[in-house]
C-alpha cells in the first residue's frame, strides 16, 4: 500500500496566510483540540518516565523575562529568544517598538549574544555560529561569538530560504523575468555561487522535491534540478503555468482609470516571499510568490523509478532521466492542474486534483478532476476517466492492490484500475467535520483506555480517514464507523530506529509518549507544544520553560 499526500499546495496556501506574519514559528508542530466532551476518563494511572532514565539527554533552559518566541538552529546547540526589551519605551507613542534578542548554548545555557533591535518585521536566522537578520532592504550577517558583522547586503532583495548552511536570496536582474539567486556562507558572510536562470520571478517557485543532501528538483515555469553546494542547474522544457486573463483584464481596467505606476504589468518589483524548512534535513522547501496575473502550479509530483523519472505538467506525462534529457513524452487526454502520478507495476496512474495556484492568492481549485493511466514503458495512455465535480478538488489519493482511492472533503471516488471503473460515495460529515487525509502506515496510534496504544493503519478492511474535527473514520458503503475520537488519536512527530514520540491533545494542554518495542512511556502531559529538528524535541512547557530532549 502506498499513500500520495496531497499537502504542498494546501501548505503554500496556508503559509501565504499565515507564515508572513510570523516568520519565527515554522518548526512548531499544530495538533488539534479536542473539546471537553470529547475527552474520556482514564481507568488507570498515569506512569511517568523520565527521559534521562531512558538514555536520552535533557537540557534545561533558564529563559528570559517574558519571551515570545524562539528559534534554534538545525542541529539544536544554540537557541535565540524575543523578548521586549524591558529598557525601552514600548508604550503605543512610540511608532518603533523594540525588542530584546538573547542566543544561548543549549549544552551548557552560556549566554553568546544579546542585544537590542528596533522591531521592523524582520526575520532571523540561526546557525552554529551566525545570526542572519533579513528586511525588506536590508541583511546582515553577524557573528555572535565575535560580534563582528560578517555580511551586509543593503539593496531591494527577497528571501528565498536556506539550504546547506547557506543564505539564499534573490534580487530582480534589471528588466529580465529571470532573477539573481545567489548563495551565503552562513559562517562567513562570503558569497558561494550565485544564479541567473532558476528563478523566473513572473512564475514563481512553488515547488520542491528532495534528490539527496544537497540537491532538489524545484519548478519556476520548467522543471529544474539544482545542486545547492554549487548552483549547478539542469533543466527540462515544461509548462506549469498560464496566465490569469482575468486578473490582467482587471489590471488594465485600473490602469487605464488611475494611471501605471511604475513597474511592468506581470512583473512586480516586490515580491513577498515565503519558506518553509520541515524537521527533516534533505526535505527543504521554497516557496516564491508567483505574479498575481499568473496561475501555476500546474503540475505533478516527480516519480522516480529505476533509474526512470516521471513528470506531469499542463499539457504532457515526460519521461526523462538523471540528467534531465527527455526520453519521451505524451500528450494528456485533457490540460491538468496540479496533479499526483504514482505507480502500479508497468503502469502509471495520474491523479488531475483540479487544484492551481492562483497568482499570490493560494491553492484554489481549478477545472475538473480526472483519472488516466499509461504505460510507463513508453506512455500509451490506457484509460481515462473524468469526473462532473465543479469547484472541488482531490485532498487526498491512496492506492490499495487494484484500486485507487480520491478524497474530497465529503466523498470518495474509487477507481479500479483494472476494470477502469469508478465508483462515488457520498457522505454526511455533519458530525465528523470534513475529510482531510487518509491516514498511512506509521502515522497515527490511539491511545486506549488503560494507557496502551494501537496503531490505527490501512488493512484489508480497513482504510483509515482524519477528518478536519479530529476524528479517525474508516468508511464503508458511505457511513463514516468512528476508529478514534480527538482525545484518542495521537499523531507521529519523530521516529528513529525502534522509537516513535507521538503527541495528542489532552484538555488545555499536549502529551508527548515515547513507543518502543510495544511499551508505553509518558514523557510529558503538560506541553504547550513541541517542536522537532533532527534527532532532537524543543519541548516548550505549560510554564513557559524550554527543554531540548536529543535522541
Amino acid at each position: 500500500m502506498r499513500r500520495i499526500s496531497i499537502l504542498i499546495a494546501l501548505s503554500i496556501c496556508m503559509l501565504c496566510h499565515v507564515k508572513a506574519n510570523n516568520a519565527l514559528t515554522h518548526d512548531t508542530i499544530a495538533i488539534q483540540t479536542a473539546s471537553p466532551s470529547q475527552l474520556h476518563k482514564e481507568s488507570t494511572e498515569k506512569k511517568f518516565i523520565k527521559p534521562e532514565a531512558l538514555g536520552f539527554k535533557i537540557k534545561k533552559i533558564d529563559v528570559p523575562k517574558d519571551y515570545y518566541n524562539f528559534i534554534t538552529d538545525d542541529s539544536c546547540e544554540n537557541i535565540c529568544f524575543l523578548s521586549a526589551d524591558s529598557t525601552a519605551d514600548n508604550t503605543k507613542k512610540k511608532k518603533k517598538q523594540s525588542i530584546l534578542m538573547t542566543v544561548k548554548r543549549i549544552s551548557d545555557d552560556k549566554l553568546l549574544y544579546r542585544k537590542t533591535f528596533p522591531w521592523k518585521g524582520q526575520k532571523y536566522i540561526l546557525s552554529k555560529t551566525s545570526l542572519t537578520e533579513l528586511l525588506f532592504n536590508n541583511t546582515t550577517i553577524t557573528d555572535f561569538a565575535t560580534t563582528a558583522q560578517l555580511f551586509e547586503q543593503k539593496s531591494v532583495h527577497s528571501y528565498l530560504g536556506y539550504a546547506n548552511d547557506k543564505l539564499i536570496l534573490c534580487s530582480r536582474n534589471g528588466i529580465s523575468e529571470n532573477a539573481k539567486v545567489t548563495a551565503y556562507s552562513l559562517t562567513t558572510g562570503k558569497e558561494v555561487w550565485q544564479q541567473k536562470k532558476l528563478l523566473n520571478v513572473n512564475y514563481g517557485m512553488t515547488y520542491c522535491q528532495p534528490i539527496d543532501e544537497v540537491s532538489d528538483y524545484v519548478v519556476s515555469g520548467d522543471l529544474i534540478r539544482i545542486n545547492w553546494e554549487t548552483g549547478d542547474i539542469k533543466k527540462l522544457d515544461c509548462k506549469t503555468a498560464i496566465t490569469n486573463k482575468k486578473s490582467v483584464l482587471s489590471s488594465v481596467l485600473v490602469g487605464a482609470a488611475a494611471g501605471v505606476v511604475g513597474g511592468m504589468m506581470g512583473a512586480p518589483i516586490v515580491y513577498y516571499p515565503v519558506y518553509r524548512m520541515t524537521s527533516n534535513n534533505n526535505n527543504r522547501s521554497f516557496f516564491y510568490a508567483p505574479s498575481p496575473y499568473r496561475t501555476v502550479g500546474l503540475n505533478s509530483n516527480i516519480l522516480q523509478n529505476s533509474g526512470k523519472n516521471y513528470f506531469a505538467d499542463l499539457n504532457s506525462l515526460h519521461c526523462f532521466d538523471d540528467d534531465m534529457n527527455e526520453t519521451w513524452n505524451v500528450e494528456l487526454p485533457e490540460k491538468a492542474t496540479r496533479s499526483e502520478i504514482l505507480l502500479k507495476g508497468d503502469t502509471i496512474c495520474m491523479v488531475n486534483l483540479a487544484l492551481a495556484i492562483y497568482g499570490n492568492g493560494g491553492a484554489k481549485p481549478m477545472e475538473k478532476p480526472y483519472v488516466a493511466t499509461f504505460s510507463a514503458t513508453d506512455g500509451k495512455m490506457f484509460s481515462y476517466q473524468p469526473m462532473e465535480f465543479e469547484n472541488q478538488n482531490v485532498i487526498s489519493c491512496f492506492s490499495s492492490n487494484d484500486q485507487l482511492h480520491l478524497l474530497f472533503p465529503n466523498r470518495e471516488a474509487i477507481y479500479n484500475t483494472i476494470t477502469n471503473k469508478m465508483d462515488i460515495v457520498d457522505t454526511d460529515t455533519t458530525l465528523i467535520g470534513s475529510f482531510k487525509y487518509y491516514i498511512d502506515e506509521g502515522q497515527l496510534f490511539k491511545l486506549d483506555s488503560n494507557n496502551t496504544f494501537s496503531e490505527i493503519k490501512p488493512t484489508k478492511n480497513t482504510l483509515p480517514i482524519r477528518t478536519n474535527n479530529g476524528y479517525v473514520v474508516n468508511l464503508k458503503n458511505g457511513k463514516p464507523t468512528i476508529l478514534a475520537n480527538p482525545a484518542e488519536a495521537y499523531r507521529t512527530i519523530a521516529s528513529h530506529d525502534d522509537m516513535t514520540f507521538v503527541v495528542g491533545q489532552r484538555g488545555k494542554f499536549m502529551e508527548l509518549w515515547l513507543l518502543k518495542n510495544g511499551e508505553a512511556a509518558l514523557i510529558s502531559d503538560r506541553l504547550n507544544s513541541v517542536r522537532t529538528k533532527h534527532r532532537h524535541l524543543v519541548l516548550c512547557l505549560d510554564n513557559g520553560k524550554i527543554q531540548v530532549l536529543s535522541y
